[in-house]
């Protein structure tokens, strides 16, 4: 079999579903896995992706799914045909009356898309199932309703998904499952575009105290539909995913991302005068950490500045300091907090900045067909290098139009 295709993104048949925790990936009764072969990647509606080790999953049989009354074992979407082999096993527990713990089978009778009976030898007689055997026992044999993913699904369960199938040159030597999320196909439209089209968004100011992921919106640059989401690392914006690229940019857009939300707190009972602290379950503050303190139109706590800038000293999860400095706030020099009076005031982090990067709008160099993206780090961070991996004079599918834009 070829580890690579001029195919990259076309739809599979039918529906599959991706169950967290399991490695097995279940087709409806239209899927068909002849569309796929080992090593293609699966990518589900939500753009998460399996990579597909075999097309001979093992699906486990409840004992509820045996039928000693007529011979019959049910696996809903089968897959199987008349007189293939499938393997069984009792995985510990006890086997089914009539059947041998790991021991090929064949399929005797497909009765319908769902239930199959089994013979000893191919094209025998039907073997008398007496007992039930438990609920771990597996059949594994070549499917045309499933496969196996090389590792299990870690995703939420994604039931009944529309796929597309992509087939890298395969990398197995990447981390498991062994998909290089650095590969890419190029079509010839790819080779020069994306000059109008946001292709990154860059960290400014990572900012402070954000208990979730703030919006990110783009304007001007002559362009429209450019989005994006912010991803959060210990509170602070460490980086951004391009969910959009936008169109007709002439210049890089503006990035603005929604300021963190203000933390309040009582200044009488959440303020310690013994102990310089300020209690807030859950705030999303790290030591050092820049904040503006308000006193939303009350009173002033001795020894703060309303609206001015102080920095957090984090003593754990729901108690914080406050300090002069960042360098006082590492050295834990807090300032001296006295109590005040009943009524809400507030900090608020400091809000991330970023900016966006078009592409280059002009012939890479690469040719069309499979090709590997390196992003440089150390003195040649930022640097983006493309090498050709598998050259083609087209390359059908599109799986992607976010690192490689077509318009």
């Amino acid at each position: 079999m070829s580890s690579w295709s001029m195919n990259d993104g076309s739809a599979l048949s039918g529906a599959y579903t991706l169950t967290n925790a399991s490695a097995i990936v279940q087709g409806n009764s239209s899927a068909d896995t002849s569309e796929i072969a080992v090593g293609d990647i699966v990518i589900d509606d939500n753009g998460d992706k399996v990579r597909v080790a075999d097309i001979q999953p093992a699906r486990t049989v409840a004992t509820s799914a045996v039928s000693p009354s007529n011979e019959r074992i049910t696996i809903t979407n089968h897959g199987f045909v008349a007189n293939q082999e499938v393997f069984y096993e009792a995985n510990g527990g006890t086997a089914i009356a009539g059947l041998t713990d790991e021991t090929t089978f064949f399929v005797k009778t497909v009765v319908d898309a769902d239930k199959f009976t089994v013979s000893a030898t191919e094209g025998g007689t039907v073997i008398n199932i007496t007992g039930s055997g438990n609920n771990a026992q597996t059949f594994s044999g070549t499917s045309t309703k499933a496969f196996t993913a090389t590792e299990a699904f870690s995703e939420s369960t994604n039931s009944g998904s529309s796929c597309t199938v992509t087939r890298p040159p395969a990398n197995f030597a990447s981390a498991a499952p062994h998909i290089d999320g650095d590969i890419f196909g190029y079509t010839p439209a790819e080779k020069s575009a994306g000059g109008d089209n946001v292709v990154s968004v860059g960290i400014a100011n990572q900012g402070t105290g954000y208990a979730s992921a703030p919006s990110v919106s783009f304007s001007g640059g002559g362009g429209s539909s450019a989005a994006a989401t912010a991803v959060l690392t210990d509170n602070k914006v460490t980086s951004f995913t391009v969910t959009n690229v936008g169109s007709s940019y002439t210049s890089a857009p503006t990035v603005a991302v929604a300021a963190p939300a203000e933390v309040t707190f009582n200044a009488q009972s959440a303020v310690s005068t013994a102990n310089d602290t300020i209690t807030k379950s859950s705030h999303p503050f790290e030591t050092g950490d820049s904040v503006t303190y308000s006193d939303k139109g009350g009173t002033v706590l001795a020894n703060l500045t309303d609206a001015g800038e102080h920095f957090i000293i984090k003593v754990d999860a729901n108690t914080i300091k406050l300090a002069t400095s960042a360098s006082n706030a590492v050295a834990g020099t807090a300032i001296d907090l006295t109590a005040g009076s009943s009524e809400n005031h507030g900090l608020t982090g400091v809000t991330a900045t970023a900016t966006a990067s078009l592409g280059t709008g002009a012939n890479t160099g690469v040719h069309a067909g499979w090709v590997k993206r390196t992003i440089g780090t150390g003195g040649r961070a930022g640097r983006v290098h493309l090498e050709t991996l598998v050259a083609a004079s087209s390359i059908s599918g599109d799986a992607e139009d976010i690192v490689t834009p077509d318009s």
